[in-house]
């Protein structure tokens, strides 16, 4: 470790003597930049130029454009506690009149990634339009959604609106109790590179193609032998 970042780790752990003004703020345009501080100027490190505020016991630096980040612990989710938006008070830490950028909130239990997230708050929204609005769920793409506890969406518009489901890639939706969708009405996957399982009592393992081909085979060569007995048979009978 050089001893710059000596420094920096040394100043980090400074933060806990001042509660983080409960909060670790970024702001980023297209490199380090020289930034608004607050309180201890040692233990709140600014990155990018911007307009700094502080309230409710958190740092939050409103970046003048790029993207920007806050990081608090606050626990205080009311309304009161996010900037107000077009009449409504949203968690969001950019300008009013910002342009369309990312933004990073990560609060408590929650943590939104990218433009218009939207969470519970113990929720995880990553990518433009995401939305993880119950309890522990996530949504991970662009309009990824989640309306359900414990729910996980992953790919562009994939949807969860049963708990402890989950919607796996594009437009996948998962709308029955404790299911792994991979697909949808108007669109189904295969799912493939899965290995054999246990074919025995009380196996919840799925059966592969080659499973079933190895039964056909068995159940094919069953029906031989049996064709083969058949004959016989008829032969003693006619006494051949």
């Amino acid at each position: 470790m050089n001893s710059e970042w000596r420094v920096i780790v040394m100043k980090l752990r400074k933060v806990t003597s001042v509660g983080l003004i409960a909060g670790l703020c970024f702001s980023a345009i297209t490199g380090l930049a020289a930034g608004t501080q607050f309180a201890d100027p040692s233990a709140v490190i600014s990155i990018g130029g911007a307009t700094g505020t502080e309230a409710a016991g958190r740092v939050r630096v409103d970046a003048t454009a790029g993207a920007s980040i806050m990081i608090t612990p606050d626990q205080n989710y009311g309304p009161l506690s996010y900037p107000e938006r077009d009449g409504r008070r949203v968690p969001d830490n950019l300008k009013p009149d910002s342009p369309a950028t990312a933004r990073v909130v990560i609060r408590g239990e929650r943590t939104d990634f990218g433009l218009n997230t939207n969470t519970s708050k113990n929720g995880t929204a990553v990518g433009a339009g995401a939305k993880a609005k119950g309890n522990y769920a996530a949504a991970f793409g662009n309009k990824a959604a989640v309306k359900a506890e414990d729910g996980l969406s992953l790919g562009h518009g994939a949807s969860v609106t049963a708990d402890n489901s989950v919607a796996l890639g594009a437009g996948s939706i998962a709308d029955t109790v404790n299911t792994v969708s991979v697909g949808s009405d108007k669109g189904v996957r295969k799912i493939t590179h899965v290995a054999d399982g246990t074919v025995a009592f009380g196996s919840n393992d799925v059966v592969t193609g080659n499973q079933l081909y190895a039964l056909t085979q068995q159940v094919t060569e069953l029906r031989k032998e049996n064709e083969a007995l058949r004959q016989a048979l008829e032969a003693l009978k006619n006494g051949k």
